[in-house]
């Protein structure tokens, strides 16, 4: 099991969110963030190694951190935020749990199923930042992170529908394949190609109406504590504007934002955060 340091996500949607936190908690995301690389890496690249034993292994870490003695830096790096933040355990084992169920791919015939996924590798993953961020508002909070979780997993569902079908793994609910006449393996057959971007345009709505009810279920009090959160939002929306204005081409590019794109997100996201009520 890799023991690797904790380190911002450089290079990635998420890197604008960090550079707006203070140093205690830059800091304790930059290890929410390593953590959540690690586990998720045990399984995506295993490196030979047995994911179900390395996924044991994380747990019996996570245990011993909360006991006070974890004995790997990664998650030594997660006592302080542990404390000072009140991470819970629970939303730890969440994600574990989600991140297992790669192990063997499953498939989701509904959105309802897809969501119990959701909920775990990026639902809960939100609720800790929230807590990092300085959230007042628990309930509020959670419902945000949910929705939130929910608008940003989808968006790299439906980015990463051409990798994640050559790696043997479909997260888009197969009635919704149904529903725009595609089979599996249809994915990545060119001669589909317009029905998979209609799907896709599909789930973007789907996507879409999920940041719209984070919007609506944050706390005003937290807009400001928030600022980082709103940002990831606008930069994951203005994935999906860019997907949209591509067509939903099937492409081995994945789409990003510009540099320009990034601080119009920041600039967007500032604003949201200080609206008076």
């Amino acid at each position: 099991m890799a023991d690797i340091p904790a380190a911002a996500p450089k290079n990635s949607s998420f890197s604008p969110a960090f550079f707006f936190l203070s140093g205690g908690r830059k800091e304790a995301l930059s290890a929410l963030y390593a953590f959540c690389r690690a586990v998720d890496d045990a399984v995506d690249e295993p490196g030979g190694a047995d994911p179900r034993e390395s996924i044991r292994l994380w747990r019996a870490e996570l245990d011993r951190l909360y006991a006070g003695e974890p004995t790997l830096q990664i998650a030594k790096n997660l006592l302080v935020p542990v404390k000072n933040f009140g991470l819970r355990k629970e939303d730890f084992l969440l994600l574990i749990e989600g991140v297992e169920s790669d192990i063997a791919p499953r498939r989701y015939k509904t959105l309802a199923e897809l969501e119990w996924y959701l909920a775990r590798v990026a639902s809960a993953v939100g609720m800790q930042c929230a807590r990092i961020f300085g959230c007042r508002h628990e309930e509020q909070a959670r419902e945000y992170a949910k929705w939130l979780g929910y608008g940003i997993q989808l968006t790299n569902i439906i980015r990463d529908a051409a990798e994640d079908s050559r790696a043997g793994r479909l997260y888009l609910p197969l009635d919704d394949l149904e529903r725009f006449g595609l089979a599996e393996n249809d994915i990545l057959n060119p001669g589909r190609a317009a029905a998979l971007a209609r799907l896709l345009a599909f789930e973007a709505e789907k996507a879409r109406g999920f940041y719209a009810k984070a919007r609506a279920a944050l706390h005003p009090a937290d807009r400001k504590c928030m600022f980082p959160a709103m940002i990831m939002a606008c930069v994951y929306e203005g994935l999906l504007g860019k997907m949209e204005a591509g067509g939903f081409g099937v492409s081995a590019e994945r789409p990003r934002l510009g540099k320009a794109e990034k601080i119009w997100c920041i600039i967007k996201a500032w604003r949201n955060s200080h609206v008076k009520v």
